[in-house]
Protein backbone atom coordinates (compact mmCIF):
# COMPACT_ATOMS: atom_id res chain seq x y z
CA UNK A 1 0.00 0.00 0.00
CA UNK A 2 2.48 2.55 0.80
CA UNK A 3 4.03 1.93 -2.36
CA UNK A 4 0.87 2.29 -4.31
CA UNK A 5 0.71 5.52 -2.17
CA UNK A 6 4.19 7.04 -3.10
CA UNK A 7 3.36 6.44 -6.90
CA UNK A 8 0.03 8.17 -7.35
CA UNK A 9 1.78 11.22 -4.92
CA UNK A 10 4.49 11.27 -7.49
CA UNK A 11 2.08 11.37 -10.11
CA UNK A 12 0.24 14.15 -8.33
CA UNK A 13 1.66 17.47 -9.76
CA UNK A 14 0.07 19.75 -7.06
CA UNK A 15 1.86 17.47 -3.97
CA UNK A 16 4.60 19.84 -2.48
CA UNK A 17 6.19 20.90 0.88
CA UNK A 18 6.13 24.78 0.51
CA UNK A 19 4.47 24.91 3.88
CA UNK A 20 7.11 22.87 5.64
CA UNK A 21 10.04 24.77 4.22
CA UNK A 22 8.18 27.92 4.66
CA UNK A 23 7.51 26.97 8.62
CA UNK A 24 11.10 26.35 9.38
CA UNK A 25 12.46 29.15 7.01
CA UNK A 26 10.51 31.88 9.34
CA UNK A 27 10.74 29.99 12.59
CA UNK A 28 14.81 29.75 12.66
CA UNK A 29 15.06 33.42 11.10
CA UNK A 30 12.92 34.84 13.90
CA UNK A 31 15.34 33.09 16.56
CA UNK A 32 18.54 33.78 14.87
CA UNK A 33 17.20 37.72 14.74
CA UNK A 34 16.53 37.69 18.48
CA UNK A 35 19.98 36.37 18.99
CA UNK A 36 21.80 39.56 16.78
CA UNK A 37 18.77 41.87 19.00
CA UNK A 38 20.39 40.72 22.16
CA UNK A 39 23.86 41.09 20.82
CA UNK A 40 23.41 44.50 19.99
CA UNK A 41 20.86 45.41 23.01
CA UNK A 42 23.59 44.13 25.49
CA UNK A 43 26.44 46.66 23.78
CA UNK A 44 23.98 49.44 23.89
CA UNK A 45 23.52 48.67 28.12
CA UNK A 46 27.33 48.20 28.23
CA UNK A 47 28.04 51.16 26.37
CA UNK A 48 30.82 48.86 23.61
CA UNK A 49 31.70 50.43 20.30
CA UNK A 50 31.55 47.61 17.52
CA UNK A 51 34.24 45.69 16.91
CA UNK A 52 35.33 43.78 13.93
CA UNK A 53 33.53 40.19 15.76
CA UNK A 54 30.15 42.49 15.12
CA UNK A 55 30.84 43.54 11.60
CA UNK A 56 31.45 39.48 10.61
CA UNK A 57 28.33 38.35 12.66
CA UNK A 58 26.25 40.86 10.73
CA UNK A 59 27.59 39.73 7.93
CA UNK A 60 26.79 36.01 8.43
CA UNK A 61 23.11 37.14 9.46
CA UNK A 62 22.91 38.93 6.20
CA UNK A 63 24.14 35.51 4.42
CA UNK A 64 21.76 33.84 6.54
CA UNK A 65 18.69 35.83 5.52
CA UNK A 66 20.07 35.27 1.88
CA UNK A 67 20.12 31.57 2.00
CA UNK A 68 16.75 31.33 4.16
CA UNK A 69 15.04 33.54 1.27
CA UNK A 70 16.60 31.68 -1.56
CA UNK A 71 14.89 28.41 -0.41
CA UNK A 72 12.03 30.22 0.01
CA UNK A 73 11.95 31.72 -3.54
CA UNK A 74 13.24 28.26 -5.35
CA UNK A 75 9.93 26.45 -3.30
CA UNK A 76 7.55 28.93 -4.99
CA UNK A 77 9.43 29.60 -8.62
CA UNK A 78 12.19 27.09 -9.23
CA UNK A 79 10.16 23.67 -8.07
CA UNK A 80 11.88 23.02 -4.88
CA UNK A 81 9.98 21.03 -2.50
CA UNK A 82 8.00 19.60 -5.19
CA UNK A 83 8.58 15.78 -7.73
CA UNK A 84 10.92 15.98 -9.80
CA UNK A 85 9.38 14.66 -12.49
CA UNK A 86 6.51 17.34 -12.76
CA UNK A 87 9.01 19.91 -13.25
CA UNK A 88 9.71 21.74 -16.83
CA UNK A 89 13.27 22.55 -18.31
CA UNK A 90 13.25 26.17 -16.64
CA UNK A 91 12.50 25.13 -13.02
CA UNK A 92 15.17 22.41 -13.11
CA UNK A 93 17.84 24.35 -14.34
CA UNK A 94 16.38 27.18 -11.61
CA UNK A 95 16.91 24.88 -9.14
CA UNK A 96 20.41 23.55 -9.85
CA UNK A 97 21.18 27.02 -9.66
CA UNK A 98 19.91 27.52 -6.23
CA UNK A 99 21.60 24.21 -5.17
CA UNK A 100 24.77 26.03 -6.81
CA UNK A 101 24.28 29.57 -5.14
CA UNK A 102 23.22 27.78 -1.36
CA UNK A 103 26.70 25.74 -1.19
CA UNK A 104 28.56 29.13 -1.59
CA UNK A 105 26.47 31.14 0.83
CA UNK A 106 26.21 28.51 3.64
CA UNK A 107 30.41 28.02 3.55
CA UNK A 108 30.37 31.66 3.90
CA UNK A 109 28.11 32.26 6.29
CA UNK A 110 29.59 29.52 8.51
CA UNK A 111 33.23 30.66 8.25
CA UNK A 112 31.93 33.93 9.06
CA UNK A 113 29.76 33.40 12.27
CA UNK A 114 33.41 30.95 13.67
CA UNK A 115 35.61 33.47 12.68
CA UNK A 116 33.10 36.27 15.00
CA UNK A 117 33.63 33.70 17.47
CA UNK A 118 37.28 33.22 17.52
CA UNK A 119 38.21 37.14 17.14
CA UNK A 120 36.17 37.70 20.38
CA UNK A 121 37.53 35.10 22.16
CA UNK A 122 40.85 36.22 21.00
CA UNK A 123 40.02 39.75 22.60
CA UNK A 124 38.55 38.06 26.02
CA UNK A 125 41.14 35.80 27.12
CA UNK A 126 45.32 37.51 26.61
CA UNK A 127 46.82 34.45 27.72
CA UNK A 128 50.18 33.33 25.63
CA UNK A 129 48.55 29.43 24.85
CA UNK A 130 45.04 30.35 24.25
CA UNK A 131 45.90 33.54 21.37
CA UNK A 132 48.05 31.13 19.60
CA UNK A 133 44.98 28.44 19.81
CA UNK A 134 42.98 31.17 18.50
CA UNK A 135 45.17 31.78 15.84
CA UNK A 136 45.50 28.20 14.41
CA UNK A 137 41.75 27.94 14.44
CA UNK A 138 41.54 31.20 12.81
CA UNK A 139 43.55 29.91 10.28
CA UNK A 140 42.05 26.80 9.89
CA UNK A 141 38.39 28.17 9.32
CA UNK A 142 39.92 30.74 6.76
CA UNK A 143 42.09 28.46 4.71
CA UNK A 144 38.62 25.47 4.85
CA UNK A 145 36.71 28.16 3.60
CA UNK A 146 38.96 29.70 0.54
CA UNK A 147 39.32 25.48 -0.25
CA UNK A 148 36.12 24.50 -0.10
CA UNK A 149 34.44 27.43 -1.87
CA UNK A 150 37.20 26.96 -4.57
CA UNK A 151 35.60 23.21 -4.72
CA UNK A 152 32.31 24.08 -4.73
CA UNK A 153 32.30 27.34 -7.02
CA UNK A 154 34.57 25.07 -9.90
CA UNK A 155 33.89 21.32 -9.03
CA UNK A 156 32.49 21.73 -13.03
CA UNK A 157 34.15 23.06 -15.81
CA UNK A 158 32.77 25.28 -17.71
CA UNK A 159 31.08 26.72 -14.64
CA UNK A 160 27.86 26.82 -16.40
CA UNK A 161 27.40 23.09 -16.74
CA UNK A 162 26.67 23.18 -12.72
CA UNK A 163 23.32 23.87 -13.71
CA UNK A 164 22.69 23.21 -17.34
CA UNK A 165 23.20 20.11 -18.36
CA UNK A 166 22.97 20.77 -22.20
CA UNK A 167 26.59 22.44 -21.41
CA UNK A 168 28.74 19.86 -21.86
CA UNK A 169 31.18 19.47 -18.79
CA UNK A 170 34.19 17.75 -16.90
CA UNK A 171 32.97 17.40 -13.16
CA UNK A 172 34.80 16.38 -9.97
CA UNK A 173 33.34 14.14 -7.31
CA UNK A 174 30.47 16.12 -6.16
CA UNK A 175 29.59 13.08 -3.66
CA UNK A 176 33.19 13.12 -2.02
CA UNK A 177 32.95 16.75 -1.69
CA UNK A 178 29.54 16.87 0.10
CA UNK A 179 30.97 14.16 2.44
CA UNK A 180 34.65 16.33 3.41
CA UNK A 181 33.11 19.44 3.56
CA UNK A 182 31.42 19.67 7.04
CA UNK A 183 33.95 17.68 8.93
CA UNK A 184 36.37 20.79 9.55
CA UNK A 185 33.18 23.07 10.34
CA UNK A 186 32.08 20.36 12.88
CA UNK A 187 35.60 19.55 14.35
CA UNK A 188 36.11 23.32 14.80
CA UNK A 189 32.75 23.96 16.33
CA UNK A 190 33.47 21.49 19.09
CA UNK A 191 36.99 23.22 19.51
CA UNK A 192 35.71 26.68 20.00
CA UNK A 193 33.02 25.36 22.47
CA UNK A 194 35.84 23.80 24.88
CA UNK A 195 38.71 25.99 24.34
CA UNK A 196 37.29 28.79 26.41
CA UNK A 197 36.23 27.14 29.65
CA UNK A 198 39.04 26.21 31.44
CA UNK A 199 39.76 29.95 31.11
CA UNK A 200 36.45 30.83 32.30
CA UNK A 201 37.38 28.65 35.20
CA UNK A 202 40.42 30.80 36.03
CA UNK A 203 39.19 34.25 36.32
CA UNK A 204 39.16 35.57 39.59
CA UNK A 205 35.11 36.29 39.90
CA UNK A 206 32.34 34.42 41.80
CA UNK A 207 31.02 31.15 41.09
CA UNK A 208 27.87 31.95 40.14
CA UNK A 209 29.42 34.09 37.66
CA UNK A 210 31.58 31.80 36.02
CA UNK A 211 28.69 29.10 35.91
CA UNK A 212 27.05 31.79 33.92
CA UNK A 213 29.91 32.61 31.62
CA UNK A 214 30.08 28.76 30.72
CA UNK A 215 26.49 28.29 30.21
CA UNK A 216 26.34 31.31 27.56
CA UNK A 217 29.94 29.15 25.84
CA UNK A 218 28.17 25.96 26.47
CA UNK A 219 25.37 27.09 24.47
CA UNK A 220 27.56 26.81 21.24
CA UNK A 221 26.77 22.74 22.07
CA UNK A 222 23.53 23.48 19.99
CA UNK A 223 25.65 24.45 16.96
CA UNK A 224 27.73 21.32 17.16
CA UNK A 225 24.43 19.23 17.52
CA UNK A 226 22.88 20.43 14.64
CA UNK A 227 26.04 19.84 12.63
CA UNK A 228 26.31 16.48 13.22
CA UNK A 229 22.43 15.75 12.20
CA UNK A 230 22.62 17.68 9.03
CA UNK A 231 25.83 15.59 8.30
CA UNK A 232 23.79 12.43 8.74
CA UNK A 233 21.29 13.44 5.84
CA UNK A 234 24.38 14.49 3.26
CA UNK A 235 24.67 10.21 3.11
CA UNK A 236 20.24 10.06 2.19
CA UNK A 237 20.08 9.56 -1.29
CA UNK A 238 18.22 11.75 -3.75
CA UNK A 239 16.34 9.91 -6.06
CA UNK A 240 13.53 12.78 -6.35
CA UNK A 241 16.03 15.55 -5.89
CA UNK A 242 14.02 18.50 -5.48
CA UNK A 243 11.43 16.40 -3.15
CA UNK A 244 14.08 14.54 -1.37
CA UNK A 245 16.53 17.36 -0.63
CA UNK A 246 14.08 19.12 1.17
CA UNK A 247 15.15 17.74 4.93
CA UNK A 248 19.06 18.65 3.85
CA UNK A 249 18.18 22.26 2.96
CA UNK A 250 16.07 22.78 6.21
CA UNK A 251 18.88 21.41 8.66
CA UNK A 252 20.86 24.00 6.45
CA UNK A 253 18.51 26.63 7.79
CA UNK A 254 18.60 25.29 11.35
CA UNK A 255 22.61 25.10 11.36
CA UNK A 256 22.58 28.57 9.72
CA UNK A 257 20.61 30.20 12.24
CA UNK A 258 21.43 28.75 15.14
CA UNK A 259 24.83 29.28 14.12
CA UNK A 260 24.01 32.96 14.11
CA UNK A 261 22.40 32.29 17.44
CA UNK A 262 25.11 30.51 19.29
CA UNK A 263 27.78 33.36 18.36
CA UNK A 264 25.39 36.03 19.12
CA UNK A 265 24.78 34.70 22.53
CA UNK A 266 28.28 34.68 24.28
CA UNK A 267 28.00 38.14 23.81
CA UNK A 268 24.49 38.81 25.37
CA UNK A 269 24.96 38.47 28.88
CA UNK A 270 22.86 40.89 30.38
CA UNK A 271 19.71 40.02 27.76
CA UNK A 272 20.32 36.32 29.24
CA UNK A 273 20.59 36.79 32.65
CA UNK A 274 17.71 39.52 32.51
CA UNK A 275 15.39 36.48 30.98
CA UNK A 276 16.58 33.72 32.77
CA UNK A 277 14.78 32.73 36.25
CA UNK A 278 16.57 33.70 39.36
CA UNK A 279 15.79 29.72 40.41
CA UNK A 280 17.33 28.11 37.75
CA UNK A 281 20.68 30.41 38.12
CA UNK A 282 20.99 29.68 41.82
CA UNK A 283 20.30 25.79 40.81
CA UNK A 284 23.76 26.13 38.21
CA UNK A 285 25.54 28.22 40.71
CA UNK A 286 25.07 25.51 43.60
CA UNK A 287 25.82 22.70 41.47
CA UNK A 288 29.19 24.67 40.28
CA UNK A 289 29.62 25.30 43.81
CA UNK A 290 29.77 21.29 44.78
CA UNK A 291 31.50 19.89 42.33
CA UNK A 292 34.90 22.52 43.04
CA UNK A 293 34.37 22.20 46.71
CA UNK A 294 35.58 18.54 46.39
CA UNK A 295 38.65 20.36 45.05
CA UNK A 296 39.67 21.93 48.24
CA UNK A 297 39.01 24.79 50.38
CA UNK A 298 38.90 28.07 48.63
CA UNK A 299 38.43 27.06 45.19
CA UNK A 300 35.90 28.69 42.93
CA UNK A 301 35.87 31.50 45.51
CA UNK A 302 35.88 35.34 46.17
CA UNK A 303 37.76 36.37 49.44
CA UNK A 304 34.96 34.41 52.46
CA UNK A 305 31.70 35.76 50.48
CA UNK A 306 29.53 32.72 49.23
CA UNK A 307 27.40 33.82 46.32
CA UNK A 308 24.76 31.92 48.33
CA UNK A 309 24.00 34.50 50.63
CA UNK A 310 24.13 37.15 48.55
CA UNK A 311 20.66 38.27 46.62
CA UNK A 312 21.31 38.17 42.79
CA UNK A 313 21.40 42.04 42.15
CA UNK A 314 24.25 42.39 45.03
CA UNK A 315 26.01 39.68 43.21
CA UNK A 316 26.01 41.89 40.07
CA UNK A 317 26.97 44.94 42.01
CA UNK A 318 29.99 42.83 43.05
CA UNK A 319 31.10 41.34 40.19
CA UNK A 320 31.60 45.04 38.40
CA UNK A 321 32.47 46.25 41.65
CA UNK A 322 35.56 43.41 41.26
CA UNK A 323 36.11 44.59 37.82
CA UNK A 324 36.34 48.13 38.46
CA UNK A 325 39.22 47.43 41.68
CA UNK A 326 40.97 44.98 39.45
CA UNK A 327 41.45 47.47 36.55
CA UNK A 328 42.49 50.38 38.61
CA UNK A 329 45.17 48.35 40.83
CA UNK A 330 46.35 46.74 37.81
CA UNK A 331 47.21 50.32 36.87
CA UNK A 332 48.38 51.13 40.76
CA UNK A 333 50.67 47.86 40.42
CA UNK A 334 52.20 49.11 36.68
CA UNK A 335 52.83 52.74 38.96
CA UNK A 336 54.94 50.62 41.22
CA UNK A 337 52.17 51.74 43.93
CA UNK A 338 50.93 49.20 46.14
CA UNK A 339 47.09 48.02 45.42
CA UNK A 340 44.41 48.32 48.10
CA UNK A 341 44.09 45.70 50.68
CA UNK A 342 40.48 45.04 49.94
CA UNK A 343 41.37 44.44 46.07
CA UNK A 344 44.17 41.68 46.97
CA UNK A 345 42.30 40.35 49.51
CA UNK A 346 39.22 39.26 46.85
CA UNK A 347 41.91 38.83 43.94
CA UNK A 348 44.31 36.32 46.24
CA UNK A 349 42.19 35.18 48.83
CA UNK A 350 44.23 33.69 51.84
CA UNK A 351 47.66 34.44 50.13
CA UNK A 352 50.17 37.13 50.70
CA UNK A 353 49.53 39.43 47.12
CA UNK A 354 52.58 40.10 45.02
CA UNK A 355 54.53 43.22 45.51
CA UNK A 356 55.82 43.53 41.87
CA UNK A 357 53.66 44.22 38.47
CA UNK A 358 55.23 41.08 36.88
CA UNK A 359 53.80 38.64 39.63
CA UNK A 360 50.61 40.34 39.73
CA UNK A 361 50.24 40.14 35.69
CA UNK A 362 51.02 36.11 35.85
CA UNK A 363 48.18 35.77 38.58
CA UNK A 364 45.48 37.95 37.68
CA UNK A 365 45.86 38.34 33.59
CA UNK A 366 43.79 35.90 32.02
CA UNK A 367 41.61 38.73 30.11
CA UNK A 368 42.31 41.70 28.26
CA UNK A 369 39.70 44.59 27.21
CA UNK A 370 37.54 42.18 25.89
CA UNK A 371 36.32 40.95 28.67
CA UNK A 372 33.89 43.50 29.10
CA UNK A 373 32.13 42.05 25.87
CA UNK A 374 30.96 38.76 28.48
CA UNK A 375 31.27 39.69 31.93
Amino acid sequence: MASILTRQEAADTDANRDAEILGVCVAFLIISSFGLSARFISKLMRRNSLQVDDYLIIWAYVLTVGETGVIIWASHYAGFGHHFSTLDKAQRISFEKVVYSISLLHTCLLASSKLSNLILLHRIFITRAFQLTAWILMAIVAGWYIAISFAVAFICAPVESSWNPDVPAHCGNQYLLDIIDPIPWILTDFAILLAPLPMVWKLHTSTRHKAALSGLFLIGGLTCVVSCIRYRHVFFSLTDPTWDSVGLANWNVVEANVTVLCACLIASKPVVMFLIPDALISRVSYFSRSLLSRKGPGVGRIGSISDKHLPRSDSRLRDGRDLELQDRDKALYAEGTTPSSETTNEIFPGKTPPTDANTYRERYDYVGQGAAEIC
